[in-house]
């Protein structure tokens, strides 16, 4: 496993990192179980693997990493939560404080490794910069959590608003920044990534492989979208199959394509599997073993695609 440092915080983080949200949630929406559970983090470890994310409003997530992680040396990891302020502001609910106490009980831990406001906007940047950035310094101080950032609000701004905002204003606030980037999702390499590398930003890419680029219907009806609005030209991947060309060599599927070119953007330091099954688990292990893409590939991705985005 490739171990990369996690921008200014100074943590080695590996290349493949876990993701305990997304749709299966730890298992939980595909019938795990407490032993799956426990046997897929053992085999995760055993891999290399020492990202773990979650948040919260994941459901049971933080409790079952809780409960896999109890007896592993706890500088042998490094866990990463969320509270959403943006929900706490419509919505009301669990207040920042409140929700990184349960936190630290549920993953039974005295301390947070790094800390993350959920999905800012930029309509709500403001407030959390001035209302719940005091208050998550306080934490910090207190050695409840250490290192504080971000995740980009893939649905309602795939164009990087928020997190250009924040980038921006007031980079010396943030440590690390969740965001999305991948083969059809390039956007935040025109200026998030570039002003994350210039103040030495963490970069956790949570979404390399998502719904478009693995559902052919929907997959085609945005590259249909694309061509009709200029993004890509009017004779570019075509067919039914048009990403079957990064296929070749030691590359195996258009997964593991995506898995690679996410990797290789710099100053990415890690990327997340959201998977709950051992053996896609190996896989994306051993993808990311094989290194970056071909030269030549990654460059026409760029060529092709290096104006993309997507909501999803």
């Amino acid at each position: 496993m490739e171990y990369r440092t996690l921008g200014r915080t100074g943590l080695k983080v590996s290349l493949l990192g876990y993701g305990t949200g997304g749709s299966r949630k730890f298992g939980t929406t595909t019938g795990g179980t407490a032993e799956g559970r426990q046997a897929f983090v053992r085999r995760a470890l055993d891999l290399g693997v020492n990202f773990f994310d979650t948040a919260g409003g994941y459901g049971e997530s933080e409790t079952y990493l809780g409960e896999t992680l109890a007896g592993e040396p706890r500088d042998s990891y490094v866990l990463e939560t969320k509270w959403d302020g943006g929900a706490f502001l419509k919505w009301g609910g669990i207040g920042l404080t409140e929700s990184v106490e349960r936190s630290l009980v549920r993953m039974r831990t005295d301390h947070v490794d790094v800390f993350l406001f959920h999905m800012i906007d930029a309509p709500v940047y403001e407030i959390h910069r001035d209302r719940f950035y005091p208050e998550v310094a306080r934490l910090k101080e207190q050695g409840k959590i250490r290192p504080l950032g971000f995740t980009q609000t893939i649905k309602r701004e795939p164009k990087f608003e928020g997190v250009m905002k924040a980038l921006e204003g007031d980079p010396g606030l943030w440590d690390v920044v969740m965001l999305k980037y991948g083969i059809m999702n390039q956007w935040a390499a025109k200026a998030a990534l570039p002003l994350a590398k210039k103040h030495d930003i963490g970069i956790v890419n949570m979404a390399v492989v998502r719904t478009t680029l693995t559902d052919p219907v929907a997959m085609r009806e945005r590259l249909d979208e694309w061509r009709a609005d200029g993004t890509i030209s009017s004779d570019a991947l075509n067919g039914d199959a048009p990403f079957d060309w990064l296929v070749d060599g030691d590359v195996g599927s258009v997964a593991e394509a995506a898995y690679r070119f996410g990797a290789a953007q710099d100053p990415m330091s890690t990327v997340l599997t959201g998977t709950s099954n051992i053996e896609h688990l190996e896989a994306n292990v051993a993808a990311l073993e094989r290194g970056p893409l071909p030269d030549a590939d990654a460059a026409r991705l760029v060529e092709l695609l290096g104006g993309s985005w997507s909501p999803d």
